[in-house]
């Protein structure tokens, strides 16, 4: 776990994030395991990265998963 944090719900609601194919209800399940771990533990962030990526026309269901770091959902991304 991030930050040697460790709880037994907050990793079995990861596995189950993990799998969810619905982008929409994946993001909702990323942003109830943020509270979920807000409420177990203090949080500071300490830095805030930001990415920039450059897709070509070929590609198809481009989507940033802005709820966990902000990296291409690598789930949805195909070539046309």
């Amino acid at each position: 776990m991030y930050g040697y944090f460790t709880d037994p719900e907050v990793q079995k609601a990861f596995d189950e994030a993990y799998l969810i194919a619905d982008s929409a209800a994946r993001e909702k399940a990323w942003g109830d395991i943020d509270e979920m771990i807000v409420k177990k533990v203090g949080v500071v962030p300490i830095s805030m990265q930001k990415f920039m990526y450059v897709r070509g026309s070929g590609v198809k269901n481009y989507q940033d998963n802005t709820i966990y770091t902000g990296y291409v959902d690598l789930a949805q991304i195909s070539v046309k």
